[in-house]
């Protein structure tokens, strides 16, 4: 679930920042990894969720090939999650 825990993680910031405080995301080695497309570490679950992000059907779910090239595109350097993690600083 790291797409969604990325988006639960700014909804928090804005909420923080309303009052006064702030929430701060690091990118850490996975995530570099994912967006230069090194996709060892994870896990089927998180193959599933970027297709599901990027709009794919349940059908489309079983075909390993086109969860990982759907994947690659939303990591890939100026994919949408690329972009969101470019907002963070990296460790």
């Amino acid at each position: 679930h790291e797409i969604a825990i990325v988006k639960l993680l700014r909804d928090l910031d804005e909420q923080a920042r309303k009052e006064g405080g702030a929430v701060y995301m690091l990118n850490g080695n996975h995530e570099s990894l994912n967006v230069c497309g090194d996709f060892r570490y994870v896990t089927p679950g998180a193959f599933v969720e970027s297709a599901l992000y990027s709009g794919l059907e349940e059908k489309d779910l079983k075909d390993w090939d086109l969860l990982a090239r759907v994947r690659y595109a939303v990591y890939r350097p100026g994919g949408p999650m690329a972009m969101e993690l470019s907002k963070n600083s990296t460790v």
